[in-house]
């Protein structure tokens, strides 16, 4: 495939995103007897953290995710501030989990979005290869390009050809950027691969137990508190102001959210 030439000025950045907890996450004896499974409470609320957690929603171009249920959820529930201003995710199945158990194996994609409202009629299901540069056009207007991948634990860990390296976490994001040919390339590398960008390598992933994601949550709380408490002194603030640790799964699938 060809690779478009990029400015110097010109930036790619490519944040992979490991789904939030599920239940063969978090009890490995049933991998492979449950197909495609949702979040669990615990998951949707580390997915909320990293709603909080994750800097670069107002930059985001592009959002790709794997069509399975738990990577859906991630992506709606995580990138919910880029969604509401006009992203529109894409799911991909070459992205889906390795293997061809259960839990690797999704529902139909129209089934799967069937209860998720009017946020699935704009998920296309597009059979086509990630690197296929979906921000070209940006490219040439000479504009970063950010593209989100919400993904599953092997395949990030394959696609990054980190084997050796540290797993994803759940809820994990890293940033990347793609190699270049600026400093010459050695043996095997390509100007296409990726290479994970000094603030990503410096930044570390929080725990995600209860008891740290409730810490962050009261966190949050308390600074909303006092944002309110300035506005009424004539401060002006904006935020996302909610409780972090009451999700109902209703409101997870409520189309509004996105209208």
């Amino acid at each position: 495939m060809e690779v478009p030439i990029i400015e110097p000025n010109v930036k790619v950045y490519v944040h992979l995103i490991r789904h939030a907890q599920t239940v063969t996450t978090s009890q490995k004896a049933l991998k492979k007897a449950i197909r495609d499974p949702l979040l669990t409470l615990h998951g949707q609320n580390e997915a909320l953290d990293l709603l909080h957690r994750f800097p670069h929603q107002q930059k985001l171009t592009h959002i790709i995710t794997s069509p399975l249920r738990r990577t859906l959820q991630t992506t709606i529930i995580a990138l919910e501030p880029a969604i509401r201003s006009g992203i529109r995710p894409i799911a991909m199945a070459e992205l889906r989990e390795v293997g061809n158990g259960p839990n690797s194996t999704g529902s139909e994609i129209s089934l799967a979005l069937r209860d998720w409202g009017e946020l699935g009629d704009f998920i296309p299901s597009l059979m086509k290869e990630l690197w296929d540069w979906y921000g070209l056009q940006l490219v040439k207007e000479g504009k970063d390009v950010h593209i989100a991948v919400v993904s599953h634990g092997v395949f990030l860990w394959k696609m990054t050809g980190e084997e050796l390296g540290d797993y994803f976490g759940n809820a994990e994001f890293r940033t990347y950027g793609f190699r270049g040919e600026e400093d010459g390339l050695k043996e095997n590398q390509k100007s296409w691969d990726l290479v994970e960008i000094q603030e990503s390598l410096d930044r570390p992933h929080p725990s995600t137990s209860e008891e740290d994601l409730a810490k962050r949550a009261l966190k949050r709380e308390q600074a909303n508190a006092m944002d309110v408490k300035n506005a009424g002194a004539g401060v002006l603030v904006t935020g996302h102001v909610e409780d972090a640790m009451i999700l109902p799964d209703t409101a997870v699938l409520d189309p509004r959210l996105f209208l």
